[in-house]
């Protein structure tokens, strides 16, 4: 695998993380999602990675 390759096709459960501590400090913006979202056992989004070019949209909830 090179380094442009990108996940190996299957299912995978996701996380969203906000801006590096440092980075969301000095930018003070809040963050406006639910913090169920920032860990994998909580978020309760899972995705099929497909072999070739895959996009998604999350939906999540403030």
């Amino acid at each position: 695998m090179g380094r442009e390759d990108g996940a190996v096709a299957g299912r995978y459960r996701v996380s969203i993380r906000p801006l590096d501590p440092v980075d969301a400090e000095s930018q003070q913006r809040p963050i406006r999602i639910d913090p169920k979202y920032f860990r994998f056992e909580t978020s309760e989004l899972e995705y099929e990675v497909a072999r070739g070019r895959n996009e998604f949209t999350m939906v999540v909830h403030r």
